[in-house]
């Protein structure tokens, strides 16, 4: 995980088409969210990334707040990431 200079940070999710709907899978904290679109998994995804920083914070609970994906999963990004035509970047303020 890339921390960014102002203090934010950069999670990599995996999103991809699954048969009539979308999954988002975020590589750092192995969350897996689905929906209809793109746009509308991208905002799951966003929400479930808050709420589960939200919960390690307010629970004290930092130790277990990274639990990463698989490695096939990660194998599975890094070979679609290649050549940068499947990146995108989501910015979401939280503060």
């Amino acid at each position: 995980m890339a921390r960014k200079a102002d203090g934010d940070f950069r999670l990599d999710v995996l999103i991809k088409k699954e048969g009539d709907y979308y999954s988002a899978h975020c590589l750092q904290f192995d969350l897996v969210v689905t929906d209809d679109t793109v746009e509308a998994v991208q905002r799951a995804m966003i929400d479930c990334i808050i709420a589960h920083v939200r919960f390690a914070i307010d629970n004290d609970n930092m130790k277990y707040l990274y639990s990463p994906a698989p490695q096939e999963v990660w194998n599975e990004y890094a070979r679609l990431a290649t050549g940068g035509e499947n990146i995108c970047e989501i910015e979401a303020a939280t503060r």
